[in-house]
């Protein structure tokens, strides 16, 4: 048994190996940030060096031409390497830490492919986020550090310490995958609290007061390593991977206007953008079901249409964003003195001494567009901000669910940031701000923006804090509050959120919090016995290897009772038919002594082969874990390597290893 010193020391090991993770997600997600801007800054210098020579059909056709090549990289290494590189890992993190393990979903191999899938997804102008993925890889690293194998860490040539064999079990594991879910959402927004509040709101199902606290150091270690390399020297400030600008605070826009206090007239108006985001997200989840489903119905085993689908959107989305830029109207340039060139806009293919609206907002990153959207005083026409609203809308929906890393975070923000300018603009023009007060537009974007997060997500106490944290913007804190919680209440009287859409979608259990029963219904009334089995496939204490080996091969279970058995029948064993042994019947009584998974005895009988013996210890299983041998391969080898002549009627000794919680 350990001791307090044992015990101690194996506290601290869990906070260093924190501290390891959050290093870790944070790297992934700089070289992420910096694989997407160095695509964008080739993509756009390449087609800019056509701009200017005023060859714009040419520039055209390169836009085109490059996004499509970039998109086939994700799309292929989605389609070929790793399906569950797919979207945005979000719906995958929550099924697996609500105890469902899928296959492969926290994979090194998937991991890889969704961190290099996003860079070319973004960089190849699709309309996605690259958070997703972050939380999907910081998840990722997470379960992989804290459960690498010993001949893992030798392989990179890294001493493996014993502390971490304590860890290698489920439960801890699925602990350490939501501190690095957090970190993920924790070094892409610059939001520590908010990535802490992700994995207790969103992703995790099972939670505590320790967990809280690892979270949370996790993830103000995550910001504070991701702004040292943000920023690139000692002297740190906020530099979120995924930035959208201050509204107030030291890094704020100077031209920008400091906050001013809101009246409780204009508390209305972000009620009803709460109410607009909440049905813009539940149209937006109804239509993306139906997509997903005629995909499933048409594409889906296909590994060629699925390729030409990911390709035939990025060049549908840049055949839409280059036409929106080109023919978007040019409109004289402000007076360079002017304030209102905070931040100025794109002349493109206008005449000197005009900009282009459209171009701004259309031909850039989608970071940029949404800088302009909260903080540019320059007035957007209504026509502008209505327009990207729409195109932004319809191109996220045909996107999220096609064979490529996304992200859906980014895509609601600009698609409400735009929808927001649209109404700030609006009651700009109308004279409205002379009954409540000064209106800034670029609020009204901001409040927008957490409508349609709020509306297709359904997340509420997360959000808000990651849209604080990461646009220092606590002055409206309440608004942002009011704007999702009523965005969230009009979207759930339709629909659910757009993750557990794809969670249903993808045929992934998924267990709910408990509900208030009506004990006036027949399910209030269900026993156990209604849905128990009459003939459970059981183990005895005492069991041959060719026993164990038949019913491994013949039965799908994933565990076993054990029980011993008795001649007279008790109030706590009941004489049932038990199946063994294909369907082979056995009338005797048995008693319930616990139960067994499928994995141990498995290596039970790996141990046997190798060793002769059939009595393992705790480190064999901890060596193997989370894998275990197949029963097509154990019996072959035992046929063709038999330890001893007599090996199918070799005892097992299943005592040890039960589980007998249950009693």
């Amino acid at each position: 048994k350990a001791g307090p010193r044992d015990e101690l020391h194996l506290e601290w090991s869990k906070w260093v190996l924190v501290v390891v993770i959050s290093i870790g997600v944070t790297f992934v997600a700089y070289g992420v940030s910096r694989g997407v801007e160095t695509l964008a800054d080739l993509k756009f210098s390449l087609v800019n060096s056509y701009i200017k020579t005023g060859d714009f059909v040419t520039a055209g056709r390169m836009f085109v031409a490059v996004n499509a090549i970039l998109i086939t990289v994700p799309a292929f290494l989605v389609t070929f390497i790793e399906p569950k590189a797919k979207g945005s890992g979000v719906p995958e993190v929550k099924s697996y830490l609500n105890g469902w393990h899928l296959h492969r979903a926290v994979a090194f191999r998937t991991m890889v492919c969704k961190a290099s899938g996003i860079v070319f997804s973004v960089g190849g102008g699709l309309i996605v986020g690259k958070e997703g993925p972050m939380i999907h890889s910081g998840a990722i690293i997470g379960a992989l550090i804290s459960q690498m194998r010993p001949e893992k860490w030798q392989r990179l040539g890294l001493p493996y310490f014993g502390f971490l064999n304590h860890f290698r079990n489920d439960r801890v594991k699925r602990n350490f995958v939501s501190i690095g879910c957090a970190c993920g959402v924790a070094a892409a927004f610059a939001s520590p609290i908010g990535g802490t509040l992700f994995a207790l709101e969103e992703a995790a199902s099972f939670w505590s007061t320790k967990l809280t606290w690892l979270t949370f150091f996790g993830t103000m270690i995550a910001v504070l390593v991701s702004d040292m390399l943000m920023t690139g020297g000692v002297t740190i400030a906020s530099a979120p991977v995924i930035s959208f600008g201050s509204f107030e605070g030291p890094l704020r826009d100077k031209a920008y206007p400091l906050m001013e206090p809101y009246s409780v007239l204009q508390i209305p108006i972000f009620m009803l953008i709460g109410v607009a985001g909440g049905l813009a997200g539940a149209l937006f989840n109804q239509v993306n079901k139906w997509l997903t489903k005629k995909r499933q119905s048409y594409i889906l085993g296909n590994p060629g249409w699925q390729m030409l689908e990911a390709v035939a959107v990025a060049v549908l989305t840049a055949l839409v964003l280059w036409t929106l830029a080109y023919t978007s109207p040019c409109i004289p340039e402000r007076d360079p003195h002017s304030v209102e060139r905070n931040m100025p806009l794109e002349r493109f293919a206008c005449p000197e001494g005009h900009v282009s609206e459209g171009a701004t907002v259309f031909y850039s990153s989608l970071d940029r567009t949404v800088k302009h959207m909260f903080h540019s005083l320059h007035p957007f026409s209504m026509q502008t901000c209505l327009l990207l609203f729409l195109t932004m809308y319809s191109l996220a929906n045909i996107t999220y669910g096609i064979n490529v890393p996304s992200g859906m975070f980014v895509p609601a923000i600009i698609t409400g940031a735009a929808l927001g300018r649209f109404v700030g603009e609006a009651l700009q023009s109308s004279g409205y701000s002379v009954l409540v007060g000064d209106i800034h537009a670029g609020v009204f974007a901001l409040i927008g923006s957490a409508a349609i997060l709020g509306g297709i997500t359904r997340m509420t106490i997360s959000i808000v804090v990651i849209i604080i944290e990461c646009t220092d913007n606590i002055t409206y804190c309440i608004p942002i509050m009011l704007t999702i919680m009523t965005a969230k209440l009009v979207g759930d009287s339709f629909n659910k959120g757009l993750y557990d859409l794809h969670l249903e979608l993808q045929g992934i259990p998924f267990l709910e919090e408990d509900e208030d029963l009506d004990f006036a219904s027949n399910t209030a009334r269900l026993k156990v016995t209604s849905v128990m089995s009459n003939h459970p496939v059981v183990f005895s204490e005492m069991e041959s290897i060719d026993s164990i080996l038949d019913v491994l091969a013949n039965c799908t279970h994933q565990g076993f009772p054990v029980v011993s058995y008795t001649e007279e029948p008790t109030a706590l064993n009941q004489s049932v038919s038990v199946y063994r042994h294909h369907g082979a019947q056995d009338p005797r009584v048995m008693l319930y002594r616990g139960f067994i998974l499928r994995s141990q005895l498995a290596l039970i009988i790996q141990y046997y082969l190798e060793t002769g013996s059939v009595t393992p210890d705790y480190q064999w299983f901890v060596k193997w874990y989370p894998r275990h041998p197949r029963t097509a391969k154990l019996t072959d080898k035992l046929i063709k390597h038999p330890p001893e002549e007599n090996w199918r009627n070799q005892l097992v000794d299943l005592r040890p290893y039960y589980h007998p919680g249950a009693q």
